[in-house]
């Protein structure tokens, strides 16, 4: 069986950014648009109000990152000697902030044992990602107080030698440090970012099925509402149980 999990915590961000309404309309998405069998799992600190399945929220031990910038590490707890007990043999992470308006099941018909969505400022993107329980557990064993400290140092070297931009985040920066090479979903997966086309004013993709929105802009804003009314009312109708 395949879990499909999302997050929500008290953590990094100076107040509350998400609340349960978000993580029901997630929910409500993955249903209507992945069509496989699947266990819908939200792990959380604060379970009130979610519609789905909750699971409590563990703390991690210190990787060195200051209380102002981002630390989504504890995620890859998936990728421990307790990952296959927490979520099974496989787990597709979604973060609350993707909009989902087609069907998303060729995501899961992989043999890879992890993949991710393509990033911008990373080899990939945290937005969405799918991973094979017992595989690359160096992943979670070698974070340690130090990890935050390598991360710079190995911005510092890519920058002075191949002139890239610095992996940008917290378990994104780390996996795509970790991996000499990530398989990722591309535009062709009907995978797209909302700020590179509201940059360069691009019209939506016909072919677009999950709009990520990494950064600041959030599809309940208005920006997306106005760059893209489509994705503003389908995350809508999600949001008010329409769809």
């Amino acid at each position: 069986m395949l879990t499909v999990a999302c997050w929500k915590w008290h953590g990094w961000r100076r107040k509350d950014f998400y609340g349960h309404e978000h993580v029901n309309a997630l929910h409500r998405m993955v249903q209507k648009y992945l069509k496989v069998p699947h266990r819908f799992v939200c792990f959380t600190d604060n379970p009130k109000g979610i519609e789905c399945e909750t699971q409590p929220i563990w703390g991690i031990h210190d990787v060195g990152v200051p209380e102002d910038r981002a630390n989504c590490f504890r995620r890859l707890r998936f990728w421990s000697e307790e990952g296959k007990k927490l979520v099974g043999d496989r787990v597709l992470s979604l973060d609350l902030d993707i909009v989902i308006r087609g069907d998303i099941t060729h995501l899961v018909h992989t043999e890879e044992d992890f993949k991710a969505a393509w990033g911008t400022v990373a080899d990939m993107n945290g937005s969405i990602w799918l991973y094979r329980t017992g595989t690359r557990q160096d992943v979670w064993d070698d974070l340690n107080k130090h990890t935050y400290d390598s991360l710079q140092w190995h911005n510092q070297q890519v920058r002075h030698k191949q002139g890239k931009i610095p992996l940008v985040g917290s378990d994104q920066a780390w996996l795509s440090m970790k991996y000499d090479h990530i398989p990722t979903w591309t535009k062709e997966d009907g995978i797209y970012h909302f700020r590179p086309l509201f940059m360069n004013n691009e019209p939506l993709p016909d072919n677009c099925k999950i709009m990520c929105f990494p950064g600041k802009n959030k599809p309940w804003h208005v920006e997306a509402a106005n760059k893209f009314p489509e994705i503003y009312h389908a995350y809508q109708d999600a949001y008010e149980g329409n769809i």
